[in-house]
């Protein structure tokens, strides 16, 4: 556990180049827990507006990120995915909205051939429009 005397040592302990860094740490957590910025109003509203998409196309939690352009306009990059290895079968499910544009990616990949092909099959969706393809990789004979 930490303790005033066990930092106090550790600050006399960093090297000359390090004590402006570790000043502005120690300034910057005087509050804790930190505070959320304030934002104006406007970037607010966009927070919410991009939140919402990102609830409507993947219902849940995700990773991305959120911008304002030049146009006012909210743009988002947000995605999750799922994995399962059911029956020999490894599937990765991934769910992207880029700015307003939702896909879904699935991915196939699974021995074939008593374990001398690996068979990778891809397909991706999303705005009425489909593309698959596969490929297949041979085992070295050798």
């Amino acid at each position: 556990m930490a303790d005033r005397e066990h930092l106090r040592a550790l600050v006399d302990s960093l090297p000359e180049g390090a004590l402006e860094s570790a000043q502005a740490y120690l300034k910057a957590i005087q509050i804790w827990p930190p505070k959320e910025p304030e934002y104006p109003p406007e970037v607010q509203q966009h927070r919410k507006e991009l939140e919402a998409k990102r609830d409507k196309f993947l219902k849940g939690h995700a990773s991305g990120t959120w911008a304002v352009d030049r146009k006012n306009k909210s743009h988002a990059s947000f995605g999750t995915s799922e994995h399962n290895w059911e029956t020999g079968e490894y599937t990765i499910r991934t769910f992207h909205v880029y700015y307003d544009f939702p896909m879904e990616i699935t991915e196939r990949i699974r021995l074939k051939d008593e374990d001398q092909t690996l068979q990778y099959d891809f397909h991706i969706s999303g705005l009425g429009n489909e593309h698959s393809f596969g490929l297949r990789f041979k085992a070295n004979g050798g």
